[in-house]
């Protein structure tokens, strides 16, 4: 029989090795500061409170664990054990689908590489589908096996193995696939695919999983997407110290980037030009918000400054020759921006 490991081991594992992803030494630029808070946000334009489904998934999965630890009543349910691992199996299939942790993953590796953030990141891997009439081509959604792909050929760019190797311990494709095409069976001693094969404890290909290997599973699996929770939750709140600040951003157009927040927890970005617009990207319990912002044609965010100036001067195209530069002061403050010599942060309060 396989060996569980303590959850806290294993939660302290998958920690350690998704730690890279959130190193501040790979931040090193307002740019690159600007693309890891997009990275962590999910700036996606504007939706209505209510239509953010990562807290659907997550407060799924919380009752579903729940239920499986209550004492269920014997007179109701004939098989304790069995029905634990019918609620495991269902929690297990939702967090493999949860897009918010692929892209996540995926966007931190670009970041950590040098690159922008997308907004759609495995856009191109969905396939076009066959359909007899209508006016709008249909597309089949990349399976998470595609996305781990991806991020795959990433952590290999980046140099970090430990985070590819994670992936071996916790997808199984066929395990999902027989759940969600309800092709499968439980017994008192094993979870057995219709179709699907299995191999880490047996080293060889077979349809039956016993439960003590699904357990392992599912405890690895939790532990992952808990200590990527937990990286996340305290990434966003490790930016106090530029709350009511903005940052020197564009040196050409002179913008400046200021970090929002929801509480304690970074929430967005705002970014000041000398033109008196404003461009907004910011994510709250309340629902997101978008201001001035367009995606390119690769998926990353660009600025919509406002108007050029119709004679430039040499501090920004934005700003007429002779003219001073004019920045906003956003909603519910007074005092306005302004762009700092030396650089350097200002106070927004």
């Amino acid at each position: 029989m396989a060996t569980i490991q303590p959850q806290e081991d294993v939660f302290r594992r998958y920690f350690e090795a998704l730690s890279p992803l959130f190193d501040p030494t790979h931040r090193q630029t307002v740019h690159s500061l600007f693309e890891y808070v997009c990275s962590l946000v999910r700036p996606t334009g504007i939706q209505a409170e209510g239509w953010d489904p990562l807290v659907e998934s997550t407060e799924l999965v919380n009752d579903l664990l729940a239920l499986s630890r209550m004492d269920l009543p014997p007179d109701r349910f004939a098989d304790l054990d069995r029905t634990r691992a019918r609620l495991a199996l269902i929690s297990y299939c939702h967090l493999t689908e949860v897009d918010f942790f692929y892209e996540l993953i995926f966007n931190l590796l670009r970041v950590w590489c040098g690159e922008r953030f997308l907004m759609t990141p495995f856009r191109d891997l969905a396939k076009p589908m066959k359909q007899k009439s209508g006016l709008f081509q249909k597309y089949l959604p990349p399976s998470p096996g595609k996305k781990i792909g991806r991020i795959r050929e990433w952590a290999q760019k980046a140099g970090l193995p430990d985070l590819n190797a994670v992936w071996d311990e916790i997808h199984y494709g066929d395990i999902r696939n027989s759940v969600f095409h309800a092709d499968y069976t439980l017994t008192t001693t094993e979870f057995r695919m219709m179709k699907g094969r299995y191999s880490p404890s047996k080293g060889y290909l077979t349809p039956v999983v016993p439960l003590n290997d699904l357990q392992t599973i599912f405890t690895r699996t939790f532990a992952f997407y808990s200590a990527l929770l937990a990286h996340h939750r305290r990434a966003r709140m490790a930016f106090a110290d530029f709350k009511d600040k903005a940052l020197p951003y564009d040196l050409h157009y002179k913008g400046l980037v200021e970090f929002l927040f929801d509480g304690d927890a970074v929430s967005g970005v705002r970014v000041y030009w000398p033109n008196g617009n404003i461009s907004e990207l910011n994510r709250t319990e309340q629902g997101s918000t978008c201001l001035n912002f367009v995606p390119e044609d690769d998926d990353s965010i660009n600025f919509m400054v406002g108007l050029y100036a119709s004679h430039p001067g040499s501090f920004s195209p934005l700003v007429e020759c002779g003219a001073e530069p004019v920045y906003t002061a956003a909603v519910g403050r007074v005092k306005a921006p302004y762009w700092p010599e030396p650089l350097g942060p200002i106070s927004l309060v």
